[in-house]
């Protein structure tokens, strides 16, 4: 059973582990790793409408959050990927929330499959002069 927390920020080892998890190909937002004291502050700022340390069977196994555009954002620790956790999480958001949307890497394959197979579609492009 899956069970949310608050973020705090006594989270924010937690959360620094999990954002060093993630491949460079998923991440959309973050350009080059924060220093912990920057990630610290960014938690300090409640950034997110709610933002949640998912526990399932009282470990941490991802963080989810809802910003005030109602733009989601959800990642697991590599070793609770694919066991169906993610689809629990994001239709208890949808139920909550409504409609949501998610913004992803375009490289992010099983992202893509993912939202897919929850019934998103692709809405927008965005494009970047290198």
């Amino acid at each position: 059973m899956i069970k949310y927390k608050t973020v705090t920020l006594n989270d924010a080892h937690f959360l620094f582990e999990l954002l060093k998890e993630r491949e460079k190909y998923v991440n959309i937002s973050h350009v080059k790793m924060p220093t912990f004291k920057t990630h610290c502050q960014f938690i300090l700022s409640n950034p997110y409408q709610e933002w949640n340390i998912i526990l399932a069977d009282n470990k941490e196994v991802g963080s989810i959050y809802i910003d005030n555009r109602k733009h989601a954002g959800l990642f697991l620790k590599k070793e609770y990927q694919r066991k169906g956790y993610g689809r629990e999480v994001m239709q208890f958001m949808i139920k909550k929330y409504g409609k949501v949307k998610v913004n992803i890497n375009p490289d992010n394959l099983a992202a893509h499959k993912f939202l897919e197979a929850l019934g998103f579609t692709v809405i927008q492009n965005t494009y970047e002069l290198t």
